[in-house]
């Protein structure tokens, strides 16, 4: 049972690494590959200065990695936003890989070893014990960010970062400062996705760079092709999907030094056939519409 509770717990935690990339794929329209770099941001800063604070004040190292991974996201959107389409993919794919490389070879990153012995999740006095808690702690900060986030997608912030999505130039013509919704969409994420990989380091109590690495990066896009790319509860599904595939092809007898490779080879499937056979993932865009003003009647003869 506490197996099953811990994958339930970690599709908590790629679900709001998910639903930060819907933020800045699905709603602002800008396809990032540097995703899983912020998420390790945010695991690292917030394990490392937990070694420095009381467990009571684990809500800080929190907020530290939160804000972290949001400052090296202003750094890299100096860069990456003058970019558009294929280019800032590039940017962030070259982000990503910098990240990757860096964690390995930085002495105080503990190289391949990673950083061990993270405090257990905490907030305030109160230590999360057992893997039921953990599980409701995990999807309760889920919960929190969805709202968050869908409060936003309803704004008029969010109307234009969809109207950015669409045609960015028109919206340009229109007199909207572009760069700063799309800077506000870069940053917010980063800082979202940051958050998540704070979480994940607490929750874990173990990080490494195998967990931030490229192949981190095809998994966000996995989860959110899959469930839904424009959608904030496709976010959710896909990453219950995406987690528990491993363990269900583990259960066909598939060699385990094998389960990782095979595995690849099914997101990279999935990511064709979804894009192929259903466009909008499992659960499709959701917009609010307003409806349309009713038609004016007919005048009757002779009036003017």
């Amino acid at each position: 049972m506490n197996f099953y509770l811990g994958i339930l717990s970690y599709a908590g935690i790629y679900g709001m690494l998910a639903m930060s990339f819907t933020l800045v794929h699905g709603t602002a329209g800008m396809f990032t590959i540097a995703h899983a770099a912020f998420f390790g941001l945010g695991a690292y800063a917030s394990a490392m200065l937990d070694k420095l604070l009381p467990p009571e004040l684990m809500v800080l190292g929190m907020a530290f990695g939160t804000l972290f991974a949001a400052a090296c996201a202003v750094a890299v959107a100096a860069i990456a936003l003058r970019e558009r389409g294929q280019y800032l993919m590039l940017v962030t794919f070259s982000v990503q890989i910098i990240f990757s490389v860096a964690l390995l070879n930085l002495a105080f990153t503990g190289g391949d070893n990673g950083v061990g012995e993270v405090a257990p999740l905490q907030l305030g006095p109160w230590r999360v014990k057992g893997q039921i808690a953990a599980v409701l702690v995990v999807w309760a900060l889920a919960g929190g960010m969805f709202v968050l986030l869908r409060y936003v997608e309803r704004s008029n912030l969010g109307r234009a970062l969809r109207a950015i999505r669409e045609d960015e130039y028109a919206v340009e013509a229109l007199g909207a400062d572009v760069f700063a919704a799309k800077l506000f969409a870069f940053v917010v994420s980063a800082a979202l996705a940051g958050f998540a990989g704070a979480v994940f380091a607490h929750y874990s109590s173990y990080i490494n760079p195998a967990s931030f690495s490229f192949e981190a990066a095809i998994l966000v896009v996995t989860i959110s092709v899959l469930g839904g790319q424009y959608s904030l509860s496709g976010a959710l599904v896909g990453a219950v999907i995406v987690i528990w595939l491993p363990q269900l092809i583990g259960f066909i007898g598939i060699a385990s030094e094998k389960v990782a490779a095979v595995t690849q080879l099914i997101y990279a499937a999935i990511i064709i056939a979804v894009l192929f056979l259903r466009p909008s993932g499992i659960v499709g865009e959701s917009i609010r519409r307003f409806p349309k003003p009713p038609a004016a009647s007919p005048k009757p003869p002779g009036v003017s």
